[in-house]
């Protein structure tokens, strides 16, 4: 009787604890598909789980595949769920391995120490059009200068969810940065869920800015002290080291001045003398995230080091168009923003906001006129348009789009990581259009490729991945 009371007993405990309970399906060739979201440049953009092996200690090979903008980079990390937990490692051991779901834990649970804390909790997860229960792992350190966290959610059904890793700074240098990975589709045996396809971000990587001599911007100004007015930049000369000569005048409070303008190696500087260290880097049509950067410049010397944050501005609108835009804040250590300078491909500086001077004021781009100086290719580029190719990565057909505003000679090529030419989708002269090409790429092992459009003077390139 007291052997079967203690069994009884013994059961119920671990009933009630769950253990036992979870099914986690960690077969060889489970994939989860993830898409990738950062402040940081640099991140990937999407992400591929797939069990490669099963080792005889119970752990589970793991080959992630990381695609950056430019590239695909492989790692190996290791899961088990051994004795009612889930382990993850970056070897296959318990030793030093994160347990991001213990059957154990029937309440949140927490423990600190001197160098952190560390925590699972109970959740709900929404996701595939069910709510799921599961767990939240979660880890912190810092000290005065800044720190970290981690955060991983899992579901037993499905696997990892969701992880999250942020990391700051209290001193004012270094960024705050935030990376993260949800899930948006799995694979396994037993069923398919979700999406397999990530998007990759949009990449362009040559911008357009109307810089020719003629050319004409007109802004509504207005003043700290509630004045407004007007002003108008319009582009003189250009000088032997490229930059644009600007000249800058005022309907009242500000006299004339001038400005330098620069577009070079795909990025777009601002100054007021033609020097490029003198510069601000206003536009870049690589950036992926915020782009933090601490230097000292002669365009405000009596700001010493100036922090320069650039960020992209989603869907800029001017005269009911969207626009991509980027806003670059300036500030010294440890204040908020001084100035700021918001620039748009295929418009130039469109908002512009200074407080420190004479005549403190926001500047707002309202009217832009492109003069008889400039080519008519400059002109209508503008309207010309290649995207993003979907889908993207792909295996192995992927739709390329593309517009041509006037008739011209038309050439759609695929190039390599190497730059060698592998397919000619387009050669031919096309008339005023939208056009759909379709890319079979059977014959291509899985990389990182190139996509370029020519029309007349219009080029504009594109990255794609082919994922076999």
């Amino acid at each position: 009787m007291k052997t079967f009371c203690l069994i009884f007993i013994v059961a119920f405990v671990l009933q009630f604890n769950g253990f036992g309970q979870a099914s986690f399906s960690l077969d060889i060739g489970n994939k989860w598909y993830y898409q990738g979201k950062s402040t940081h440049r640099d991140y990937f953009y999407g992400t591929i789980k797939e069990i490669t092996d099963t080792l005889s200690n119970g752990f589970n090979e793991v080959t992630a595949q990381y695609f950056y903008i430019d590239t695909v980079k492989i790692e190996k990390e290791f899961w088990a769920y051994i004795g009612g937990k889930f382990y993850v490692n970056s070897t296959p051991t318990i030793d030093g391995a994160k347990i991001i779901y213990n059957d154990f834990i029937i309440k949140d649970s927490c423990i600190s120490s001197i160098y952190g804390s560390t925590c699972n909790r109970i959740i709900n997860y929404d996701i595939f059009d069910k709510i799921y229960s599961g767990q939240k792992y979660s880890s912190g350190s810092g000290n005065a200068g800044g720190g970290s966290n981690e955060s991983i959610s899992i579901i037993p059904e499905i696997g990892i969810v969701k992880s999250t890793h942020y990391s700051y700074s209290n001193t004012g240098i270094a960024p705050t940065r935030s990376d993260t990975t949800y899930l948006i589709g799995m694979y396994n045996k037993i069923a398919m869920m979700g999406d397999t396809i990530f998007q990759a971000p949009i990449d362009t990587i040559t911008a357009f800015f109307p810089l020719n001599i003629g050319n004409k911007w007109r802004y509504y100004v207005k003043y700290n002290n509630g004045n407004v007015g007007y002003a108008e930049r319009t582009i003189t000369n250009i000088l032997s080291n490229n930059f644009r000569e600007v000249s800058v005048t005022y309907s009242l409070g500000t006299s004339t001045n001038k400005e330098y303008w620069l577009y070079q190696n795909n990025k777009l500087y601002i100054s007021t003398t033609p020097n490029i260290d003198a510069s601000v880097c206003c536009y870049n049509p690589s950036l992926m995230g915020d782009e933090y950067v601490y230097r000292s410049s002669s365009l405000y010397p009596y700001f010493g080091k100036i922090y320069h944050r650039l960020a992209w501005i989603p869907n800029y609108i001017f005269n009911n168009k969207k626009y991509n835009a980027q806003v670059l804040e300036l500030r010294a250590e440890s204040s908020s923003p001084f100035c700021y300078y918001k620039t748009s491909d295929s418009l130039g500086l469109v908002e512009y906001y200074y407080p420190y001077s004479n005549d403190p004021r926001t500047e707002t781009l309202i009217e832009l006129t492109l003069t008889d100086v400039d080519t008519k290719s400059d002109q209508t580029s503008i309207n010309y348009s290649l995207l993003q190719n979907y889908p993207n990565p792909f295996n192995p057909v992927t739709i390329i789009n593309y517009s041509v505003t006037q008739q011209s000679t038309v050439k759609l090529i695929i190039y390599d990581a190497l730059g060698r030419k592998v397919a000619n989708l387009v050669n031919e002269e096309k008339p005023i259009g939208n056009y759909a090409v379709d890319f079979n790429a059977s014959h291509l092992s899985s990389g990182v490729y190139f996509y370029q459009l020519r029309a007349g003077e219009f080029v504009q390139t594109k990255k794609m991945v082919l994922l076999r």
